[in-house]
């Protein structure tokens, strides 16, 4: 069974690879190689075993394929098509934003918050902690 990381772990995974990296820049472009290509393929190699060895890959993919979908039925459902992002912590959908483009005066509030909830709990495949549900206002009157 695959088990997903939170985003602290990813976090520092990506910090300590930066890090690894940084350190090692000057002393691989003049010692190892005779330009940035060479740096460009080892910066290549030690992410892909980073990621590869702590699954962090496959969880960012997985997201983002409950994302899209939870758009792709938010705008079936709407008309509108909203931005989704997601936060996982500890295994756990922690958190999940649904930014619609501008006021959605269609349905009332309520309803709204009933299918984004239904809709991310379904495609995401278990509920989250919290949904933030907005609206991008522009310059204009919003009213």
């Amino acid at each position: 069974m695959r088990s997903r990381l939170g985003g602290r772990h990813v976090f520092s995974v990506a910090c300590m690879t930066w890090c690894m990296i940084r350190s090692l820049q000057s002393s691989v472009e003049h010692e190892l190689c005779s330009g940035p290509s060479m740096f460009r393929a080892v910066v290549i190699i030690v992410l892909a075993f980073a990621l590869s060895g702590c699954d962090a890959f496959g969880a960012l993919k997985d997201g983002m394929q409950h994302a899209r979908a939870v758009e792709g039925d938010l705008e079936q459902s709407t008309g509108v098509r909203p931005q989704v992002g997601f936060n996982w912590r500890n295994g756990r959908l922690a958190l999940v934003t649904v930014m619609f483009p501008g006021l959605y005066q269609t349905k009332p509030l309520g309803d709204l918050a009933g299918l984004v909830r239904e809709t991310v709990t379904r495609e995401f495949k278990q509920a989250p902690d919290a949904i933030v549900l907005s609206f991008a206002l522009g310059k204009g009157p919003s009213a």
